[in-house]
């Protein structure tokens, strides 16, 4: 639903009903301004609005406005907010909407987290998501209309970002930011930053573990710890204590400086200073002077081998 949608719906709500005065939309406000103003903005912020909207309707055993009072922008909006409706009245349902509202109620976390994650990706389409994660289209629409409701807002920027962060990026900035981020939280903000192929990755869901080049890898490393550390460094936290992300950075230029030599270090395609290639040299060494030593222990337990034989 729309900004404009989501505020003629509120305005149809009566003040006496026990819709705002239990969560997630409880209102303590007395006065006629500050109760018609915490009416819209708990309306409006809620994501699955809609779904606790048709219930109240429901259990009020009253006909849901909407086709009479509030016109809707999209038929296939009105069709969804019907059904569930409707399904909450009589309990019958399409097998999409049910699969919809089970994800939401039902099933195990996971496929709310993951899904959730995937509506919040850029400029991505219900095709998509659904052959991704094998949910069907249906059940992907109705899903966001009713339950986590983000593609008709995407012009608000900030309440998108609010979704993943409510706090900013400054969370991360937290030493015990992997102790208090719970998984799902991290799969919003993969889906937010990455796009769907990380959040699957993420997920678990096979074939989309991350792999690639060495040297690819290592760039793409090298790049995200200097652009962390100058974002860092633009927010004041350069001379900070215990900053780890400036104190990773400068390990990485140290080494750069100290392992690259001047063809390596023109070397832009892979990273900082060709440090990519000085890593692969030092990994080919590494393993050449391992083969080295086994090679050799091997020919002394052989040699030992034919000296006990000799000897018996």
């Amino acid at each position: 639903m729309t900004r404009d949608e989501i505020y003629s719906l509120s305005c149809l709500i009566p003040r006496d009903t026990s819709f705002f005065s239990g969560s997630p939309f409880q209102i303590f406000a007395e006065d006629d301004v500050s109760y018609a103003t915490e009416k819209f903005a708990k309306c409006y912020s809620n994501p699955s609005f809609a779904w606790h909207l048709l219930k109240l309707y429901s259990d009020a055993d009253k006909q849901f406005p909407i086709g009479n009072c509030i016109t809707l922008s999209r038929l296939d909006e009105y069709e969804i907010l019907r059904d569930a409706y409707w399904f909450q009245r009589q309990g019958v349902a399409t097998p999409e909407l049910l699969f919809a509202v089970s994800i939401d109620r039902a099933l195990d976390p996971y496929y709310k987290s993951v899904l959730r994650s995937c509506l919040l990706i850029e400029d991505i389409c219900s095709e998509e998501i659904a052959a991704k994660t094998g949910i069907p289209k249906k059940s992907v629409e109705i899903y966001e209309k009713l339950f986590f409701n983000v593609w008709d807002r995407k012009e608000d920027q900030l309440y998108i970002s609010s979704q993943v962060y409510p706090e900013g990026v400054f969370s991360e900035l937290d030493p015990n930011y992997q102790a208090r981020t719970n998984y799902m939280e991290l799969l919003k903000k993969a889906g937010y930053r990455n796009g769907i192929e990380e959040v699957m990755s993420l997920a678990g869901v096979r074939g989309y573990s991350k792999s690639g080049n060495t040297q690819a890898l290592v760039a793409e490393f090298e790049n995200k710890l200097m652009a962390n550390a100058v974002f860092l460094s633009d927010m004041g936290l350069l001379n900070t204590r215990n900053q780890v992300g400036i104190s990773n950075a400068k390990n990485l230029l140290a080494a750069a400086k100290h392992g690259g030599d001047t063809e390596l270090a023109g070397n832009d395609l892979i990273g900082l200073g060709g440090i990519g290639d000085a890593m692969s040299e030092e990994i080919e060494l590494f393993n050449q002077d391992v083969s080295k030593d086994q090679r050799a222990y091997s020919r002394i337990l052989e040699e030992d081998k034919i000296e006990r034989e000799k000897a018996s």
